[in-house]
């Protein structure tokens, strides 16, 4: 009987494991759209999907206050930034976590898939471009 507790429990793992990412999606392209908020901090929304990374909001410059809204829409996933030392928790479909940063440095950075989520995790890879501030 204890056998068949860890059988069944390894599949039930196996099982939730393997639906984390159910859906096949290629990778997308990023849109810019120029979206700031009332209190005047860029908002940049990042949609996760299933072995895909969309992201929407207006350029950064280096100074720029910003809103990472990340939100689920497919699947099990989560998002890190490294080299802005930012991450999210474990999202899921329905779901959003905000990151709020001032852009200090400018340059571009890889963001990335932090939940394994089956075969096409490793293609889970966006930029986040900071440029230079903008002299007027």
């Amino acid at each position: 009987m204890k056998t068949y507790k860890i059988i069944f429990g390894i599949g039930i793992l196996f099982t939730l494991f393997l639906t984390a990412c159910t859906q096949n999606s290629p990778t997308g392209n990023l849109a810019l759209d120029s979206t700031v908020s009332s209190d005047g901090m860029k908002e940049i929304t990042i949609s996760l999907h299933n072995w895909e990374l969309k992201q929407k909001g207006p350029q950064i410059n280096k100074g720029d206050k910003v809103r990472l809204k990340v939100k689920g829409v497919s699947g099990l996933h989560g998002i890190s930034i490294p080299d802005l030392e930012l991450a999210t928790g474990l999202i899921g479909p329905g779901e959003e976590e905000i990151l709020e940063f001032e852009a200090t440095k400018s340059g571009t950075f890889d963001y990335y898939c932090n939940v394994y989520c089956g075969h096409g995790h490793t293609k889970m890879i966006g930029k986040l471009n900071i440029q230079d501030e903008v002299k007027e």
